[in-house]
C-alpha cells in the first residue's frame, strides 16, 4: 500500500514536471510573439 502510494506521488510528480514544461515553453513563446510584435511595429 505504501510502496502504491509512492508509485502515485512519483507519476503525479512527472505529470506535474511536464505540465510545467509545456507551460513554459508556451510563455517563451508567446514572450519572443510579443517581441517580434513589439520590433515590428
Amino acid at each position: 500500500n505504501l510502496g502504491l502510494m509512492g508509485v502515485g506521488t512519483l507519476a503525479f510528480g512527472a505529470f506535474i514536471r511536464e505540465i510545467t514544461h509545456v507551460f513554459e515553453r508556451n510563455i517563451l513563446m508567446s514572450d519572443k510573439a510579443n517581441l517580434l510584435d513589439i520590433l515590428l511595429h
